[in-house]
């Protein structure tokens, strides 16, 4: 049975995307293309940069052996959750195809992964009108509060927001073994309303009292202006007839 498994296993690994034909458009020929590589570098022990390439592929055009690829790719990089996870897809698909021995072999894989899958529970004691819920940038939706959800371990951020309310922001530190880790969001602070100033504390341009205030000090400095020309003037005037007297 174990040489059965691993036989099949072997073909699931294989299974490229799809058939490319002639008529095949780009998206297709570049997930075939990432595929291939995807499995040389794997082949070479090199997951972390094959799972892109998988995610990549799966994304461009979709297939079985593609997503056995990738949660095999995610198992050997530690992602025990995605990997389990995707293995269970794989499983669903091929038996939705018919064929028992494919989905055996996903069903396995899944079932020795399963003890270590690890789980984070998002406790909302007072939620608020409003609430989002995110993890690592992705909605969650209020079902999923208080329920024990499979995450990848690592660090996870949380964040919580609601329409006139401060948002709050957590982190949760999920191990690599199979554990319940519990993260609770407090109720929301409201926000604090914006300050406005008074209009006496910034007078317009049409303000009366502040051209009251402003008009002595234009007349100051035109009249000062006005004296300082006119002796500029008389200077010129005296000097003007102290040659006329020369000649």
């Amino acid at each position: 049975m174990r040489a059965s498994l691993a036989l099949l296993a072997c073909a699931l690994c294989a299974a490229s995307p799809a058939p490319v034909t002639a008529q095949e458009d780009a998206g297709a020929l570049a997930s075939r293309a990432l595929f291939d590589e995807a499995r040389r570098l794997m082949q070479n022990g090199q997951f972390q940069e094959a799972c892109p390439k998988l995610e990549e592929s799966q994304r461009l055009r979709s297939g079985i052996g593609t997503q056995f690829n990738l949660a095999e790719c995610y198992e050997k990089v530690g992602r025990y959750a995605s990997a389990w996870s995707l293995y269970l897809r794989v499983a669903a698909d091929t038996k939705a195809l018919g064929q028992p021995d494919r989905e055996q072999v996903a069903r396995a894989r899944a079932a020795v992964l399963e003890p270590r899958v690890a789980r984070l529970l998002l406790q909302v004691s007072a939620p608020v009108a409003g609430l989002e819920l995110t993890l690592d940038g992705s909605a969650l939706g209020s079902a999923t509060w208080g329920v024990a959800t499979p995450v990848d371990p690592g660090e996870h951020a949380v964040v919580a927001q609601a329409p006139g309310h401060d948002p709050w922001r957590g982190v949760a530190q999920i191990p690599d073994r199979a554990a319940q880790i519990s993260l609770a969001v407090p109720e929301l602070v409201p926000s604090a309303p914006a300050l406005v100033p008074a209009a006496s504390d910034t007078p317009s341009d049409e303000d009366p009292g502040s051209s009251a205030h402003t008009l002595p000090y234009v007349i100051g400095g035109v009249g000062i202006a006005a004296v300082a020309l006119s002796g500029l003037f008389g200077l010129r005037v005296l000097n003007k007839n102290g040659e006329a007297k020369d000649v």
